[in-house]
């Protein structure tokens, strides 16, 4: 028996708190018998601090907005409460519920416990410098290593674990999880892998050597990222939001969290007709 929610914390942005349709939703989450708290959202990588652990009382979290503003949610946020996605944005890769449709009646079932709960994998990413951790991040999609300035080719040596895997040269490098293997990774030519597939990608970006491709590693594994033969300025950008610039002698680490991202989707929810109706398949 799926988890019945009481107490909701309506994640939106600054801009869209007085919008018609989150008045529609609050108001129908109220006649459900529901508590709303609405949780500001300010920008794509900033969110008002802690704004869902000061009633500790929530236990779902609805984001209304894009992919990108639960990427961020993710990144930022204890991520111990379900979320539920209402796509205000484009694709929607993420989001349960499309406010065009019968959201109501779709809203009305998940919040009585009818639904699936999806784990995501999320990414550990850290970056080494001169022995001391530099940054220690999250990321759902994936990790992008490429250059800093000029569209140039890049060195990177890779290890899986402690063992060499190979030396890319090539635009850039994507690290990404299943989910993210629809996002970058996907449009590199690498592969999709289905949601509750536990593994790492490694997909490089227009590599000079037509024979490196793709490589899926199982997900206790750690990728290990050096730079030291590179001779250009790199930067490490996170889920295509948080950006941070590297140096030559910096490592990077990735890996899986065994924390997961705990994702609602409606009860009919099916990976493969959702990749048919985002990719156009059979069009």
């Amino acid at each position: 028996m799926n988890q019945v929610f009481h107490h909701i914390g309506l994640l939106v942005k600054s801009h869209q708190k007085d919008s018609e349709f989150v008045r529609a939703c609050v108001l129908f989450l109220i006649k459900q018998g529901k508590k709303v708290q609405v949780l500001l959202h300010d920008t794509e990588d900033k969110m008002v601090a802690d704004f869902c652990f000061n009633d500790p009382a929530i236990d779902l979290i609805i984001i209304y907005g894009g992919d990108g503003t639960l990427l961020s949610y993710a990144r930022n946020c204890n991520i111990s409460l379900p979320v539920l996605g209402i796509n205000g944005g484009s694709l929607g890769w993420l989001s349960a519920i499309d406010p065009a449709k019968e959201w109501k009646k779709e809203m009305k079932k998940i919040i009585r416990g009818d639904y699936q709960l999806i784990n995501k994998f999320i990414l550990s990413v850290s970056v080494e410098r001169n022995g001391k951790t530099v940054l220690k991040e999250r990321a759902v999609n994936d990790a992008v290593v490429n250059n800093r300035e000029l569209s140039r080719i890049i060195s990177i040596e890779a290890h899986v674990d402690q063992e060499y895997l190979t030396e890319y040269r090539a635009d850039g490098l994507i690290v990404s999880t299943p989910t993210g293997s629809t996002a970058y990774n996907l449009s590199a030519g690498g592969p999709i892998l289905y949601p509750s597939l536990e593994g790492i990608i490694i997909t490089p970006i227009s590599p000079q050597s037509l024979s490196q491709r793709s490589v899926v590693i199982p997900g206790d594994k750690k990728v290990l990222l050096s730079f030291v033969k590179n001779k250009h300025l790199l930067r490490l950008t996170l889920d295509g939001q948080r950006v941070f610039d590297l140096e030559k002698d910096d490592e990077v680490t990735i890996c899986l969290l065994a924390e997961k991202l705990q994702l609602i989707k409606t009860e009919d929810y099916s990976f493969f007709e959702m990749l048919g109706q985002k990719l156009g398949w059979g069009r």
